[in-house]
């Protein structure tokens, strides 16, 4: 599914051209990549996926080549530009999926879901800096992870966009996707409660909810709000 993301120009990642997939890394291992990489306490540091672009361009295929990026540390107190990702996990599958990270050859499992969805930004957008929670936290040190969690919302509101992966499309999910496109360039109002309600009592009261909303919206938006009483 194509990804749904807010406006905004396109970020350029913060590093210089590297090395194609096809060098000769010097190999470590995660952990030891991390240690490097550490991220002191109390500094308000993470740690930003500089995401390289395909070699090809013009290759139309989401996941042709293996994927390669820069793993770094930066500090929000810096206003470092980067975007985030939003996905779900989903379960690991029996095939690997490795980002390969220059220039120590380390190689980071990842879910599939999540190799998906950095194939997907690579192929619409080339090399983008971005903070991928699975990646920039090492999911194997529980201390690191308690420091890490709660900057999670103050990460994703310093990050410029965010990329929300919804998973493989299909016919049915690519119109569903143009419509929501279409009442986002009109400004209307998207009952997301509606939408996703599973029983009819559920849909009655977001429908009269969403009502109720539309009409609040347009007496705040009114150039001279009015009240009105009636029987």
């Amino acid at each position: 599914m194509d990804l749904t993301e807010s406006e905004g120009p396109l970020l350029e990642p913060e590093h210089t051209t590297r090395p194609h997939p096809e060098a000769t890394f010097e190999t470590i291992s995660p952990g030891q990549l991390y240690n490097i990489l550490f991220l002191p306490e109390g500094s308000r540091s993470i740690r930003l996926l500089d995401l390289d672009a395909p070699s090809d361009p013009d290759v139309t295929s989401d996941n042709s080549e293996p994927l390669t990026a820069h793993l770094r540390v930066a500090r929000l107190e810096d206003s470092p530009s980067f975007a985030a990702l939003s996905y779900v996990w989903g379960k690991k599958s029996t095939t690997s999926h490795q980002i390969l990270c220059h220039p120590h050859g380390c190689r980071i499992e990842v879910t599939a879901n999540c190799y998906a969805a950095l194939c997907q930004i690579r192929k619409r957008f080339g090399a983008v800096t971005i903070w991928v929670d699975s990646v920039c936290i090492n999911q194997a040190n529980e201390v690191e992870k308690a420091r890490q969690i709660p900057l999670m919302r103050e990460i994703y509101s310093w990050a410029e966009e965010t990329y929300i992966w919804l998973g493989p499309g299909n016919e049915e999910s690519y119109r569903a996707m143009d419509w929501m496109r279409e009442r986002s360039a009109s400004k209307t109002p998207i009952p997301l409660g509606l939408l996703a309600a599973k029983s009819e009592k559920k849909r009655r009261e977001e429908l009269a909810r969403f009502r109720r909303n539309l009409w609040r919206d347009a007496i705040c938006k009114s150039a001279a709000p009015l009240a009105t009483f009636g029987t």
